[in-house]
């Protein structure tokens, strides 16, 4: 991947013809990306410090908020460059540890994010179908219990991005780097069933 990142010597990026236009773009993303972390780092705070959601329910909103709020710091990395170079660049930016780190940590959270919500929604099936047995099940310890295995599953599934060297790509039109061999099958049919 060393032909994809640019190094501190090269000049690899295109930088704008119109300085105001760059600088209100970047400004823009600024803000966007900072009412992003705040707002997720708001829900997270709310969530923790109010005791009524220490129940089944609130430890899968605080899953759900640390997932959003990794996914806000994820998405951070690939929107700089996009509102401060005038073309697309042709390379990572930030490096290939950057990149790998990028990759690995933005699928985690994305993953992360998709079954909490799936957690969510079958906690709430439970609460409409099947009121009196709710309490039954889904205590504190059981919902706990699936979002830590479900969190350290999906970590354990993406670990082999971190140690393979081909396993990640920089994506040009999405700015940012992804996991390169996520269209194999025998991956996809590993991430299912460990999730």
């Amino acid at each position: 991947m060393d032909d994809l990142t640019c190094d501190g010597n090269s000049s690899c990026l295109n930088f704008c013809r119109y300085p105001t236009l760059c600088y209100m773009d970047l400004m823009f993303v600024i803000a966007i990306t900072f009412l992003i972390l705040i707002g997720n780092f708001g829900n997270l705070f709310v969530f923790l410090l109010t005791p009524s959601f220490r129940n089944g329910h609130g430890i899968i909103l605080i899953s759900l908020a640390i997932a959003d709020f990794g996914t806000g710091i994820i998405s951070c990395f690939s929107i700089y460059p996009m509102a401060t170079f005038l073309v697309t660049p042709e390379a990572w930016p930030y490096g290939d540890t950057a990149c790998k780190l990028t990759a690995y940590f933005g699928q985690v959270f994305i993953t992360s994010s998709g079954t909490t919500l799936t957690f969510l929604a079958i906690e709430r099936y439970i609460a409409i179908v099947h009121p009196f047995k709710y309490s039954r099940f889904v205590t504190k310890k059981v919902t706990l219990t699936c979002v830590v295995v479900s969190w350290v599953g999906i970590a354990l599934a993406y670990v082999t991005t971190l140690t393979d060297v081909a396993s990640y790509e920089y994506v040009p039109a999405l700015h940012t780097c992804t996991i390169a061999f996520l269209g194999e099958p025998v991956l996809i049919a590993f991430v299912l069933f460990v999730i």
